[in-house]
């Protein structure tokens, strides 16, 4: 007697699937090969394959070219792990971060941090804001500033004012500029008088973001800047907060303010 069609459709289904599943861990293993490949770019091009995958056992052989002899490889590796969504590569970030031997590997993790954010992300950030090579601090700070989370001021508020903190405090600038707070605003207004020209700018940029009425006026006063970056820096953060657009021009916005600083 002949099996009624309705009846085998489970049957088929149940095949094609496990057809497809098949064919899908055959390319898996494929692209897990594809990594001891001599060329990097090979190497590259398997590590973005398997990310795109979602197979959960990908992330074990990439986590592996996060140690990789190519700065390139480690780089694609780093990032493909933060985007990923597994939640085992905060883990396996941090551990590159926190590796005194990796190189400017950490730097790249640090950027890759924010991808991943929430509050291990934002304790390993924190943890390396001072470290002794700047490059690290200052990518830290600005990751921080991209996540957005109020833990990290405190921290970021205690570099800045660390005149010792050397690159990362133009980072803590801009970071605390993203985050803002009340408590930002008498620090980042000391900043504009920094010795640092970056920090300076860095400070203009962050009180054009968050100063309100209260930053107008010493935004004003370091239009005398002599550094000519630092003055662009202050007028676009002028522009921004105002709406108007005087240029550099220290004497303009002065007389602008006196006229108007009762209504504004």
């Amino acid at each position: 007697m002949e099996r009624p069609k309705t009846a085998l459709a489970p049957l088929i289904v149940l095949v094609c699937l496990l057809s497809v599943v098949c064919a899908h861990a055959d390319d898996t293993v494929e692209l897990v090969n594809n990594l001891k490949n001599d060329d990097p770019a090979v190497r590259i091009r398997a590590i973005k394959a398997l990310g795109g995958t979602r197979d959960p056992r990908a992330f074990d052989p990439i986590r592996t070219m996060l140690y990789d002899k190519d700065p390139g490889v480690r780089r694609v590796a780093t990032h493909v792990l933060a985007v990923g969504g597994d939640r085992r590569a905060l883990g396996a970030l941090v551990e590159v971060l926190q590796d005194k031997y990796a190189g400017d590997q950490r730097v790249n993790t640090a950027y890759a941090l924010r991808y991943i954010k929430g509050s291990g992300a934002v304790d390993a950030l924190v943890s390396v804001l001072k470290d002794e090579n700047p490059e690290l601090g200052r990518m830290a700070a600005n990751t921080l500033g991209f996540i957005g989370d109020r833990r990290a001021l405190g921290p970021l508020l205690e570099v800045l004012k660390d005149e010792s903190s050397g690159g990362p405090r133009a980072g803590a600038a801009f970071a605390i500029g993203r985050i803002g707070g009340r408590e930002a605003l008498e620090p980042l207004l000391a900043a504009l008088k920094d010795r640092d020209p970056a920090v300076r700018l860095s400070a203009s940029q962050a009180l054009g973001n968050i100063g309100g009425k209260n930053a107008i006026e010493p935004l004003i006063d370091a239009l005398k800047d002599e550094d000519p970056g630092v003055r662009m820096g202050v007028s676009l953060a002028l522009t921004g907060m105002t709406g108007l657009d005087m240029g550099e021009d220290h004497g303009i916005w002065r007389t602008w303010w006196e006229d108007n600083k009762d209504r504004f």
